[in-house]
């Protein structure tokens, strides 16, 4: 039971992290054809 509740928990996190770092990437691309200002402000999230 632990084990199953261990690994749904990474596998979670593991979705959690992946959408995070789409996420990000996206802002990215969005913030260099806005400027530079945000940018800055999503690496202050890294």
């Amino acid at each position: 039971m632990v084990s199953k509740a261990k690994s749904y928990q990474d596998n979670v996190s593991y979705q959690l992290s992946a959408c995070r770092v789409s996420a990000i990437s996206h802002s990215r691309s969005v913030a260099n054809g806005q400027g530079q200002r945000l940018n800055a402000y999503l690496s202050a999230f890294e």
